[in-house]
C-alpha cells in the first residue's frame, strides 16, 4: 500500500528534476545558443518521464511556440491514480515554463478527460505530427493594478 508521504516524495524529485531540464533550456535560450531541443530522461523511484524542450507546431497559432513535451509518462502500477501526474502537471501549469505544455502519445481515456478538464486542446489528425497530441498555452499574465 502507497501512502501519501511515498507520493509526496515521488513528486517533489520530479519536480527538482523538471526544474533542472527548464532551467538549463532557459539558460541555453539566454545565451543565445543555437540548440533546438534538450531532451533528458527522468527517473525516480516510481517514475519515469521523458521531456523535451523546444519549438513545435501547435494547433492555436501559425507559428511554433517554445513547448515543454511530455514525451513518455511511465508510472509504476502501485503509483497510479495516486494523483502524481495531477500534482506534477499542476507545478508545472503555474510554473509557466515557455509558451506552454505540449504532451504526446495520450491513448488513455481517463488522462484524455484529465487534460480536457485541465483546458489542454487535442491536435487535429491532419495537423499533429505523433497521434494523441494534446496542447496548453499558458493565458497570458496581467500585471498588477
Amino acid at each position: 500500500m502507497v501512502c501519501g508521504h511515498e507520493v509526496v516524495t515521488e513528486v517533489a524529485a520530479l519536480m527538482r528534476r523538471l526544474d533542472e531540464v527548464i532551467v538549463e533550456a532557459e539558460a541555453d535560450a539566454e545565451r543565445g545558443e543555437r540548440r533546438l531541443v534538450v531532451r533528458r530522461e527522468i527517473r525516480t523511484d516510481h517514475v519515469r518521464l521523458y521531456v523535451r524542450v523546444g519549438l513545435r507546431g501547435v494547433p492555436d497559432s501559425r507559428y511554433a511556440a517554445r513547448a515543454l513535451s511530455l514525451v513518455d509518462i511511465t508510472i509504476d502500477e502501485d503509483y497510479r491514480s495516486r494523483g502524481i501526474l495531477h500534482l506534477t502537471m499542476a507545478w508545472l501549469e503555474q510554473r509557466r515554463v515557455f509558451d506552454g505544455i505540449y504532451i504526446e502519445n495520450v491513448f488513455n481515456d481517463r488522462l484524455v478527460a484529465f487534460l480536457q478538464r485541465r483546458g489542454y486542446q487535442s491536435f487535429p489528425a491532419s495537423v499533429a505530427p505523433i497521434a494523441g497530441s494534446w496542447w496548453r498555452r499558458h493565458p497570458p499574465t496581467t500585471p498588477p493594478a
